[in-house]
C-alpha cells in the first residue's frame, strides 16, 4: 500500500488540492459542505490518478536519475501495467464524481489530465525547454476547478486564480532542475536550465514572478483580493527577486536547493491569505469551533 501510496507523489498532490479548496473558498457566493466535500474527493483521486499516470509514462527516465531510481515502478516494487492500471482507475473514479459539482469542473479535471499526459509527459516533456510552462496549465487546473465549483461559470476570476498557480511553477521546478542539474542531462531533459545554465534560466524566473505580482494585484484592483494578501504577496516577490539575482551572479547547487525551499511555500501562504480575507467571518466560526473542541 505505501508503493501504491507513494506513486500518487502525496506532497505535490495535498499542495494542488490546497489550491482547490483554497481557491472555492476565496470566489464569491454561500459555501457548500456537500459542494467542498465532492471538490476533495474527486480531485483528490484525479490527481493522484494523473500523477500515478505520469509515473507509468517516465518510468524510463525515472530508472536514469539518481533521485528517482528508488521510485516504485523503476526499483521493481510495483509493474508499470500495475501502476498504469491503478492511476487510470483513481483519474476515472475521480472525472465521474466531478460531474456531480458540475460540467465545467470536470471540464478542468479533463484538461489537467490532458495537458499533463499527452502535452507535458508524453510530446513536450523531452522535446522542448518549454516544457513546464505546458505542465504547469496542468497544475493550474484544480485551482480553476475549485473557482468553478463555487461559481459554475467561467469567469475572469478563475483565469486569475489559475494564473496564480501557472506562473508559480517555473519557479518551482526550474530551482529544482538546476539542484539535479546532472540528473535531468544524463536523461536527455532538456529542462530550460539544462539548456540555457541556470544563471539565464534564472532570468526566466524573475520574469514569472513579476507576472505572478502582476496577477495579484489586477486581483486586488478587481476586489477578488484583500490590501493583507497583496502586502504578503509583495514581500515574498520582493524576496524572490533579490534571492534570484543573487543566485544568477552565482549559480549553485546547493543555493538553487535553499531557494527551491524558500518558493515551495509561496503558493499555499498567498491562496491561505486570500481565502481568509473573503471569508473571515467562517474562519473566525471555525476557529472558535475548533477552540471549543
Amino acid at each position: 500500500m505505501k508503493d501504491y501510496i507513494e506513486l500518487t507523489k502525496p506532497s505535490q498532490t495535498f499542495l494542488l488540492l490546497f489550491t482547490s479548496i483554497m481557491a472555492y473558498y476565496a470566489a464569491p457566493g454561500v459555501k457548500s459542505f456537500i459542494t467542498i466535500l465532492l471538490l476533495i474527493i474527486s480531485m483528490t483521486l484525479a490527481v493522484s490518478g494523473v500523477t500515478a499516470m505520469n509515473m507509468y509514462f517516465d518510468r524510463d527516465i525515472d530508472s536514469v536519475m539518481q533521485r528517482t531510481k528508488k521510485r516504485a515502478i523503476p526499483s521493481g516494487k510495483i509493474s508499470p501495467v500495475k501502476a498504469l492500471i491503478f492511476g487510470t482507475i483513481l483519474y476515472l473514479s475521480g472525472q465521474a464524481l466531478s460531474f456531480m459539482i458540475n460540467p465545467l469542473v470536470a471540464i478542468t479535471i479533463f484538461l489537467g489530465f490532458f495537458f499533463d499526459i499527452p502535452i507535458y509527459t508524453i510530446f513536450l516533456k523531452r522535446r522542448s525547454s518549454t516544457n513546464i510552462i505546458f505542465g504547469g496549465i496542468a497544475g493550474s487546473m484544480p485551482a480553476m476547478g475549485g473557482w468553478l465549483a463555487q461559481t459554475g461559470s467561467i469567469d475572469l476570476g478563475a483565469i486569475l486564480v489559475s494564473l496564480l498557480v501557472l506562473l508559480w511553477i517555473p519557479m518551482h521546478i526550474w530551482y529544482i532542475a538546476t539542484y539535479y542539474l546532472d540528473d535531468y542531462r544524463q536523461a536527455n531533459i532538456p529542462m530550460l536550465p539544462v539548456v540555457v545554465g541556470p544563471s539565464k534560466a534564472a532570468i526566466g524566473i524573475i520574469i514569472s514572478i513579476l507576472l505572478m505580482e502582476i496577477d495579484v494585484i489586477i486581483m486586488y484592483v478587481l476586489r477578488m483580493v484583500g490590501i493583507l494578501t497583496l502586502i504578503m504577496s509583495t514581500i515574498l516577490v520582493i524576496l524572490s527577486i533579490y534571492k534570484t539575482f543573487e543566485f544568477a551572479r552565482n549559480p549553485t547547487r546547493i543555493q538553487a536547493r535553499k531557494l527551491f525551499k524558500f518558493a515551495s511555500p509561496y503558493l499555499a501562504i498567498v491562496f491561505t491569505m486570500i481565502a481568509i480575507e473573503n471569508n473571515v467571518l467562517s474562519f473566525i466560526r471555525i476557529a472558535l469551533i475548533a477552540l471549543l473542541l
